[in-house]
C-alpha cells in the first residue's frame, strides 16, 4: 500500500507547485498524492494543462524574467475579466483573452468548484446553526434543515450545469428535482450527488467519519474512486481512518439516523441490543445489559419527544427489567427472555 501523502491537496496547493512556489515538502507531498492512483495523476495532468494555458495568456504581455507569482495571477484573472465586462461594447466581437480563458476551460471540462469561483464573481452565502436546528429554504426549491453545530456554504446562484455546496455537520435534504442539474454535497473528501430526492448527510469531523441515509430516491455516495448507490432506506458511511467506503445496515429502521429532526424512535420486534444501540446513538448515553440471556429480549414499541428516562421505564416495565447506574454506565438487570 502506498504512503499516503501529509498535505491535503487542494487546487491552491496544485497552483502553487505549478508555479514553482513549493517548499521541498509540499512538493514532495504532491508527487507522493500523484502517485497514489490513475485519478489523482489524471486530476494533476488536467489542472496543469489548464494552469499552463492560463499562465501563457497571462504573461503574453509580461517581461520574460517577470516571477510567476500564483496569488498575483489569480488576482489578474478576476480583474482582467470584471474590466472586460465593465467596458462598453464597440464590437459585436468579445474580448480574446477572456474568450481564450473560456475556450480552456470548456476544453478541458473537468473545471472544478473551486477554480469556478474565482472566474465568476459568484457571491457565497454560508449559514451556520449553531446551538439550534435551522431550516434553509434554497432558491431552487430544495430545503435544507441543518442541525446543530453544522454549516453549509453554497452560491447565491447556482451554476446552469450544476447546484454545488459544501456542509459540516449534519443535514437532511430534501432537493428540488432538476435532471439538468445536478445537486452535489462536497463533506469533507466525500462527494453525494442526486437529481431530486431526500437524505441525511453527517460529516463528523470527531469520528473521522462521512455517512449519508437515504429517505427517498437515489443517491450517489463518492469518495476518489470508491462510490455505492443508496436507495430508501439505505445507509453507508466512509472511515477516513480505513479508508472504506462500505454501505451499513442495522439501526436505520429504528428511526435513529433522523432522531436529531423527528425526535422518534420505532421499534418492531427489534432485539434488545438494537433497541439499546439506537438510544445510545440518539441520546448520547452508555447501556448495558447485566447478561447475555436479555439479548434474547424484543421490543415492539414506538417512542416520539420522549425523555430518556420515560424510555427506560418503558422499556424496563414492558420486559421486567430494572434501571440502574454504574458510574457513566445505565445498567439493565433482569432474567432476560428464552431463545426464539
Amino acid at each position: 500500500m502506498s504512503k499516503q501523502s501529509p498535505h491535503m491537496i487542494t487546487n491552491e496547493l496544485l497552483a502553487k507547485y505549478f508555479a514553482g512556489e513549493t517548499s521541498d515538502e509540499e512538493s514532495a507531498a504532491v508527487m507522493m498524492w500523484v502517485a497514489e492512483s490513475g485519478a489523482n495523476e489524471e486530476a494533476f495532468v488536467q489542472q496543469k494543462m489548464l494552469w499552463e494555458d492560463l499562465g501563457a495568456v497571462m504573461l503574453d504581455e509580461a517581461p520574460a524574467s517577470a516571477p510567476f507569482d500564483v496569488d498575483t495571477a489569480w488576482v489578474n484573472v478576476k480583474t482582467a475579466k470584471n474590466n472586460a465586462v465593465g467596458k462598453q461594447k464597440k464590437s459585436e466581437g468579445r474580448n480574446p483573452w477572456i474568450m481564450r480563458i473560456a475556450a480552456s476551460l470548456v476544453l478541458l471540462g473537468g473545471i472544478t468548484y473551486f477554480l469556478r469561483i474565482y472566474f465568476t464573481d459568484v457571491q457565497m452565502m454560508e449559514v451556520a446553526s449553531a446551538s439550534e436546528i435551522i431550516n434553509v429554504n434554497l432558491q431552487d426549491g430544495s430545503h435544507i434543515t441543518l442541525n446543530e453545530e453544522s454549516i453549509i456554504q453554497y452560491p447565491e446562484e447556482f451554476a446552469a450545469n450544476s447546484r454545488e455546496m459544501s456542509l459540516k455537520g449534519e443535514a437532511f435534504f430534501e432537493v428540488e428535482p432538476d435532471p439538468e442539474r445536478p445537486f452535489v454535497i462536497h463533506a469533507g473528501p466525500a462527494t453525494i450527488k442526486v437529481l431530486g430526492t431526500s437524505f441525511n448527510v453527517k460529516s463528523s469531523a470527531m469520528e473521522d467519519t462521512v455517512s449519508v441515509f437515504v429517505a427517498t430516491g437515489r443517491v450517489s455516495f463518492s469518495v476518489g474512486t470508491q462510490e455505492v448507490i443508496l436507495t430508501p432506506g439505505e445507509k453507508a458511511t466512509y472511515t477516513a481512518k480505513s479508508g472504506l467506503l462500505a454501505s451499513t445496515g442495522g439501526s436505520t429502521s429504528t428511526g435513529v439516523d433522523q432522531f436529531w429532526r423527528t425526535r422518534r424512535l420505532s421499534f418492531a420486534g427489534h432485539s434488545l441490543p438494537d433497541v439499546i444501540d439506537a438510544i445510545e446513538e440518539a441520546y448520547f448515553v452508555d447501556i448495558e445489559l447485566e447478561n447475555e440471556q436479555m439479548a434474547n429480549c424484543r421490543l415492539s414499541v414506538n417512542f416520539e419527544n420522549d425523555s430518556l428516562n420515560n424510555i427506560l421505564d418503558v422499556i424496563a416495565l414492558t420486559l421486567d427489567l430494572k434501571v440502574s447506574k454504574n458510574g457513566n454506565v445505565i445498567l439493565l438487570k433482569g432474567t432476560g427472555c428464552p431463545e426464539n
